[in-house]
Formats: structure tokens, sequence, C-alpha cells
């Protein structure tokens, strides 16, 4: 961001913000008890500037956990405050604390991909799968980088698989397919949504079609896998909020 700043001026506020996520199907409701109505209204990935529990706030329709919910923003001092009132309001919604490893487990139901596992400063959204967010012949800074290596051809490709015996796939454990090493598992865990072992790993272009068998290297012992459509986990069973009639909900 400094790098490229252009003379706008940029200062870091992350010791001076907090951030708090409230995801799930009953989240609006409880949201609704300790903010004014037009956070309802939002639609996906917008924010409106408001309060919450009398804190000034911006509040946004995101998160990272495949479900409906929001993300709110606020002073650091204020933080402990609203997340407690969260709390009491919710409860009798069933609402929890969780916590970045809660998180993780549904992100990769969901199959978003996370940055450090999926994707990295080597890694083309193209080959990523987030072609829907990038106006490939736009003017951006990478555009270029981007087209060339289009282009070129992709060598790899994201995919989701599920593991067919016992096991976890971690991040760095090899994939094989006929005894040859295809590709390399990016996120692994067990999904309490689905009760299997899932993940995501980047393979040959040759071996991405679902249905595909696979073998995950397993601490050097080799399980049965397949690939799968992701996202492994979608709709009511994510947490999405059914939409209310008339609305018309903009999907990631």
């Amino acid at each position: 961001l400094t790098e490229h700043a252009g003379g706008a001026q940029i200062r870091d506020t992350s010791e001076e913000t907090g951030l708090i996520a409230i995801q799930g199907p009953a989240s609006v409701d409880v949201l609704l008890r300790l903010a004014p109505e037009e956070v309802a209204t939002l639609r996906r990935f917008a924010f409106a500037r408001t309060r919450v529990a009398d804190a000034s706030a911006i509040v946004s329709r995101t998160g990272y956990t495949g479900a409906d919910g929001f993300e709110i923003y606020c002073a650091a001092s204020d933080t402990e405050r609203i997340f407690e009132a969260l709390l009491a309001e919710g409860a009798p919604s069933g609402l929890l604390p969780a916590g970045l490893g809660a998180r993780d487990t549904l992100r990769l139901e969901a199959a978003l991909p996370l940055y450090g596992h999926e994707l990295d400063d080597e890694t083309s959204p193209l080959e990523a799968g987030l072609a829907p967010f990038v106006d490939v012949d736009g003017d951006f800074i990478g555009a270029d980088a981007i087209r060339e290596r289009r282009d070129a051809g992709h060598t790899r490709q994201l995919v989701g698989f599920e593991l067919e015996d016992r096991g976890v796939a971690r991040q760095g454990y090899e994939v094989m397919s006929a005894g040859l090493r295809v590709g390399v598992v990016t996120s692994g865990a067990p999904s309490p949504t689905l009760g299997k072992s899932i993940g995501l790993a980047y393979v040959l272009p040759a071996v991405a079609t679902a249905g595909t068998a696979l073998e995950i290297l397993v601490r050097g012992r080799g399980i049965a896998a397949r690939v799968v459509e992701t996202p492994f986990v979608a709709g009511l069973r994510a947490g999405r909020r059914p939409a209310a009639r008339g609305e018309k909900v903009r999907r990631p």
C-alpha cells in the first residue's frame, strides 16, 4: 500500500481497531437488538457506518465462514463491551463465542481460500478459482502478470477433495495419482457438518476433474481420496439465511 500510495496518506490503525464477526442465520436478528434496522437491509459485501450497543461502528455484511453474517469494526476500547452485549442478546438464539480455529473449519467447508494456505504472492487468482472477482482485461496493479500467466496456461488448479478412509490431510501433504506426485494439500480438516475429512489442494489440471481418484500421503501412509465439487457445504446447511420474499441476494 505504501509503495503504491500515489500521494494518498496511509496510517496503520490496527492497534486502535477491534473486529467482531457474528455469523450464522440468526446473526441479523441478534444484531438488530443492538443496532438500527438499516443493518438488516445490507447486501452481501456492503457496509454502513452506524452504532452497535451505543458505540460507533462500521458494520459490513461479510465474514469468512460461508454463513450469513456481519463483521463489526469499532474502536478497540469498545470491543469488549460490544462483544459482551452480543453474547447477552444472542444467548436465547444459541449464540456462543468461537475462535479462529472454528472459523477456519467453516471457511474450509465453504472452500474459501485463505492467505498463507491457498493464496500467496506467487499464486495467480485465476488458478485459485477467483476468476469471478478479477477483471482480467482491466487496468490495475498486477494485471499484466495475471494475463501473462493466463496466456501461458496454468500448471496447477485448486480443487476440493474428500478422504475415503480415516485420517486428516494437513497443509503440505503430498497428493499422488498412479504413483506420481501431482500436487500438494493447502488446507485440510475434519468437517463437523459432513462427518468426514476434507481438504483443498493444488493439483495438475489433468487430475482436477470431480470424481478423479487421488491418494494423500498422511505421515507416509497413502489414504484414498477423490476430487469433489466445492463448496463442500452450502446454503442453509452452511448457515445461510433464506432470502425474504422479493429480496435480491448477491452471491459471492
